[in-house]
């Protein structure tokens, strides 16, 4: 995910953005099979309650075909086959899958190259329900993998905040969200954890979450056309030297 609020210009954006379409379309197509013949492809579709399943040899074939320390190529909605794999919801993951570490250390090198702040399976061609978020609520805003991740509570209290993607080069827009939500999670262990989280990392977790779903945050912006990421970079720079502005000004006053 892209984007920080406007009213904090220091955050770290939420690039939640570039593909080489260096993707092999063999086993992405391998990947996304059972997907289609089940009809879940369609635009912003929820796929049903399924039973996790591990990593199937397709999927691992595909993760293992660089070492765990190599970036995924992104997949973008600029194409068909893009558009086409953003679209499919995802299929639940056993916490013990073989090849689940491995899947997370490139989700992890990915992330790091885009400097994005969350990043889901679907959007490094693995159809699985698989996230990671930085916990900006948390000391040192560690990055950290949820399995199954689902919102199981929205606040009535909403913001609107600027978010882009790193699967949608196009720009960036506005959406609004509810400020706090509980999420449910599968741990290591087996069980299943519910937690309460707020501000800008419930926005993180949402973003996110709707990848899994086949949403994008296109489908939710308010904001149209999108605001191209130079003229939204400007922006941004705009607003934080008129922060410090503010600051000296302020500092000079007292």
């Amino acid at each position: 995910m892209d984007v920080p609020p406007l009213t904090d210009v220091h955050r770290p954006e939420l690039e939640i953005s570039l593909w080489s379409h260096a993707m092999p379309s063999l086993l992405r197509t391998l990947c996304l099979t059972s997907l289609l013949l089940a009809g879940c492809a369609h635009r912003g579709a929820r796929i049903p309650d399924t039973s996790p399943t591990p990593l199937s040899s397709a999927e691992l074939a595909f993760i293992d075909g660089l070492p765990p320390d190599a970036p995924f190529d992104m997949v973008l909605d600029d194409t068909p086959q893009g558009e086409l794999s953003l679209r499919a919801p995802s299929l639940a993951l056993t916490v013990d899958s073989p090849g689940l570490d491995r899947l997370e250390d490139r989700m992890r090198a990915t992330l790091l190259r885009e400097e994005g702040v969350g990043l889901a399976a679907p959007q490094v061609g693995v159809q699985r329900r698989v996230i990671l978020v930085q916990r900006q609520d948390r000391d040192g805003d560690p990055v950290e993998l949820y399995v199954n991740p689902r919102v199981s509570w929205f606040s009535e209290q909403v913001e609107l905040g600027w978010e882009g993607c790193l699967s949608v080069p196009a720009g960036f827009g506005q959406v609004e969200r509810p400020t706090g939500i509980s999420v449910q999670y599968d741990q290591s262990d087996g069980q299943r954890i519910e937690e309460a989280v707020e501000g800008w990392t419930a926005r993180i977790f949402q973003h996110e979450i709707d990848h899994l779903d086949g949403v994008l945050f296109l489908d939710r912006t308010v904001t149209d056309p999108l605001l191209p990421k130079d003229e939204y970079l400007a922006m941004r720079e705009r607003e934080r030297l008129e922060a410090e502005q503010q600051q000296t000004t302020d500092t000079g006053a007292e």
